[in-house]
C-alpha cells in the first residue's frame, strides 16, 4: 500500500484500520474514531510536527492492521474465540527462544529484578 503523503489520506488510513481491526465491536470502534478525529483536529504550527504527526498515525494504522486482535467470550465454552483477519501478523514464536541479541527479547521483563 502507498504511504499517504497528505492529513486526510493518513486520516482516512488510520479510520480504515481502526474497522478493520475493531469491526463488530461498536463501543471500541466508535472511541477509536472519537481519538482519531480529536488528534487529527490539532494543527502542526511546524513542517517537522506535521511529518511527525503523520509518521505517528501511519504508525498506529500499522499496529491496527497487523497487532490488534479482539476476542470475544464463548460463555457456553469457557473459552474466547479470537477475530482473526488476513491482515494480521502471524510468526511462530521462534525468536521467543533466542538468546539475547539474535533476535530474542531485548528487554529485562516485568518479573526480572
Amino acid at each position: 500500500m502507498p504511504q499517504p503523503s497528505t492529513p486526510p489520506q493518513a486520516y482516512l488510513t488510520l479510520l480504515r484500520a481502526a474497522r478493520l481491526a475493531f469491526a463488530g465491536d461498536t463501543k471500541t470502534l466508535s472511541a477509536a474514531r472519537a481519538r482519531i478525529r480529536r488528534e487529527f483536529r490539532h494543527t502542526p504550527s511546524t513542517q517537522r510536527e506535521r511529518e511527525a504527526g503523520l509518521q505517528k498515525a501511519l504508525d498506529a494504522a500499522k499496529i491496527l492492521r497487523e497487532n490488534v486482535v479482539q476476542g470475544e467470550f464463548r460463555a457456553d465454552r469457557g473459552v474466547f474465540r479470537l477475530r482473526m483477519h488476513d491482515e494480521i501478523e502471524r510468526g511462530d514464536n521462534g525468536s521467543v527462544r533466542l538468546p539475547r541479541g539474535v533476535g530474542g527479547s531485548a528487554g529485562g521483563g516485568c518479573c526480572r529484578k
